[in-house]
């Protein structure tokens, strides 16, 4: 998630005009690098050292809902933030009418889309003989989803 939304944030920084939309997106960019890190440094060593991945009673562990409510508010803000980027910038170079550049994605647009649906639509019959006893066997109540505990 975090190196899409650094994609994100450089797509941003190559399109729209501008020194504070730059700067802006170059600043979500780091901050969403910092925030990808440290969700992986938290995830990957949740107890102290030496044995960082053996949870029991006496154990200086992290607390899981402190850590989830870190990640999820954080990431709220970045995407409301990051959404509010191009929101600021409304003359955007797209339809420029003294360009007489050839657009052959907008005349071919049908095609690429009746391509795209005829793969999807491949692969989902290609899977649909084999999710049937699986649709069955939810439908009988055999199959039961686990109890989550923490």
């Amino acid at each position: 998630m975090g190196c899409a939304r650094i994609s994100l944030c450089l797509l941003i920084k190559s399109i729209i005009p501008g020194n504070l939309s730059k700067y802006s997106a170059l600043t979500f960019a780091g901050f969403t690098a910092i925030w990808a890190v440290s969700g992986v440094l938290v995830t990957s060593f949740p107890c102290s050292l030496p044995n960082p991945w053996e949870f029991g009673a006496g154990k200086n562990c992290f607390e899981l809902i402190k850590f989830v409510n870190y990640i999820g508010i954080t990431n709220i803000v970045v995407e409301v933030l990051l959404v509010m980027i191009p929101l600021f910038v409304w003359n955007l170079p797209f339809f420029n009418r003294y360009s007489a550049s050839y657009d052959f994605t907008w005349y071919y647009w049908r095609t690429v889309l009746c391509v795209q649906i005829a793969q999807n639509l491949s692969v989902i019959t290609a899977c649909l003989p084999y999710l049937h006893p699986f649709i069955i066997s939810i439908l009988s109540g055999e199959t039961q989803p686990d109890n989550l505990v923490f």
